[in-house]
């Protein structure tokens, strides 16, 4: 169930994974309305991932899934101006707003 990302390293969200490992997320489709929502919020531990292995790995991953980004990737002589960051949950909550506004079903992992 790990989550893996990109994002720029000097980015506010890469600074603040860095500060404190506890983070957020809600996945989920576009809605109109509140009775709409369904989807997925996950909580859990965020790691900075260092290793060049690892990176090469997540990259390989990332690019399979989204050829499109490899138009934003930087070139290889600066690939430190992207972080990947692991995240994994601890407590997921499926939300169903249809049942009632902020329906949610906990999870641990």
């Amino acid at each position: 169930m790990t989550i893996y990302f990109g994002t720029p390293s000097d980015s506010q969200k890469a600074r603040n994974i860095a500060r404190s490992s506890k983070v957020s997320l809600t996945i989920n489709r576009d809605y109109k309305t509140w009775a709409d929502i369904a989807g997925v919020s996950v909580g859990g531990i965020a790691t900075l991932v260092t290793d060049a292995a690892q990176q090469a790995k997540i990259g390989q991953l990332l690019f399979g899934k989204f050829p499109q980004i490899q138009d934003y990737a930087p070139a290889a002589e600066t690939t430190q101006d992207v972080t990947f960051i692991r995240i994994d949950p601890e407590v997921i909550s499926l939300l169903d707003y249809s049942k009632e506004s902020g329906h949610t079903e906990l999870f641990e992992v």
